[in-house]
């Protein structure tokens, strides 16, 4: 996909329940712009038509190529600036990392730059659904 393409994409998604369907590697996917909580929206990402909660807590191509991923301290702040007073004789004894990270997959995309960006790095071939390409081509006439 081209910029202008990423373009219409985006403007797309800017509506409640906008919608874009793409080809991405064989995988058809598609963004549809939802309701994810109370005053939130999200980019939904359905693969093939579907969303499967398994791609969320199981190592799954899908997930893999389409999901966003979350990292986070398993350790608070405050937690982690004591640990860091100690002494690493201390920290290797309780076997306390305190920098230690954790990662679980998100549902939706927040932001529709790192999904572009996500998608541009784990998928060879992007492109706009043939039914979406006629539709974005009369908007452009009209």
């Amino acid at each position: 996909m081209n910029k202008g393409d990423w373009n219409i994409c985006r403007e797309r998604l800017g509506h409640f329940y906008g919608q874009v369907d793409l080809v991405c590697d064989g995988y058809r996917v598609t963004l549809r712009l939802e309701r994810t909580g109370t005053m939130k929206l999200g980019i939904m990402v359905y693969v093939n038509g579907r969303f499967e909660p398994k791609w969320l807590f199981e190592e799954s191509e899908e997930g893999r190529r389409f999901l966003p991923v979350r990292r986070y301290h398993l350790w608070n702040s405050k937690n982690r600036t004591a640990f860091k007073k100690m002494s690493r004789k201390t920290l290797r004894l309780l076997k306390i990392d305190p920098d230690i990270m954790g990662e679980s997959k998100g549902h939706c995309w927040g932001s529709f730059a790192r999904m572009k960006a996500h998608f541009c790095k784990h998928n060879k071939s992007i492109e706009i659904a043939k039914a979406e390409e006629a539709t974005i081509r009369e908007e452009g006439r009209a």
